[in-house]
């Protein structure tokens, strides 16, 4: 799966939510997310959101300055055992 945040088209301070459907956690004693990230402008970051349920819950924001692709993990061992939600947020630095 390929997602591209446009954030220069939206007003400063606009987000942008994507959320999975439910991963069963439950027959895993870790869980981990694992991800591939390139920011072109390098002044961008993306969160790394989790629901269990109760709502969707920051666990890793990416640094602002990507400028390879780089591989990305975030451990969730709160979440092993569980079914949950992956997301990822993307927030315009930019305006229009």
């Amino acid at each position: 799966m390929f997602v591209f945040f446009n954030d220069y088209d939206y007003s400063e301070g606009s987000t942008g939510d994507l959320m999975s459907p439910d991963f069963d956690f439950g027959a895993l004693t870790t869980a981990r997310v694992s991800f591939d990230y390139w920011d072109g402008s390098q002044e961008d970051v993306v969160e790394v959101l989790v629901d269990d349920g109760s709502g969707p819950v920051v666990v890793f924001t990416t640094e602002d300055v990507v400028s390879t692709w780089t591989t990305i993990n975030v451990d969730l061992p709160q979440y092993a055992n569980q079914t949950v939600k992956i997301g990822f947020r993307g927030t315009s630095v930019f305006g229009v």
